[in-house]
């Protein structure tokens, strides 16, 4: 099933890969936190009070933070890569993986030439992706195994704070 609802209009209509859809991964330089709307993808999550997240789009609401597994695919080997920390920001558009806190966890990221490679403290190539936009990399993800909805912490978060 796809998502074909885009939030980046300037698609090369020559290359369908360039866009950007709801449910993909991007590499982001300026980020200080990992961040996904996708409350699905959370192997582990708990409510955080309030506390806010701000970006380019301005302050938003953190419903909570936990630890998201995704999938790679590099060089003919499959990865996971385990990211916890990550905050579940519900009104967001996108999900970033923040390079400072890769770096922070003794990993590496490649770069130059448009294109961006992740790399473990191990030296493994984990992940590649491309350049989308001045700070922001489309990189080749998935969720590994989307949990259930978790509709009981939705449903408290939405009490919690009138939405």
């Amino acid at each position: 099933m796809h998502n074909f609802n885009t939030f980046n209009t300037t698609c090369n209509i020559g290359e369908n890969d360039d866009c950007l859809i709801y449910y993909d991964w991007l590499a982001d330089t300026a980020t200080s936190a990992h961040v996904t709307h996708q409350c699905k993808a959370f192997i582990t999550y708990t409510l955080v009070g309030d506390q806010n997240v701000t970006g380019v789009g301005g302050p938003a609401m953190i419903a909570s933070q936990g630890t998201i597994e995704l999938v790679s695919m590099c060089k003919g080997q499959e990865y996971i890569l385990h990211l916890e920390d990550i905050v579940h920001v519900p009104g967001t558009w996108n999900n970033l993986i923040s390079l400072g806190q890769w770096d922070t966890k003794r990993r590496q990221y490649e770069g130059g030439d448009g294109k961006i490679t992740l790399v473990t403290k191990d030296r493994q190539h984990v992940t590649q992706g491309k350049k989308v936009s001045n700070n922001l990399y489309k990189m080749k993800l998935s969720i590994q195994n989307p949990a259930p909805l978790l509709s009981q912490y939705h449903s408290e978060f939405r009490n919690i704070h009138g939405v």
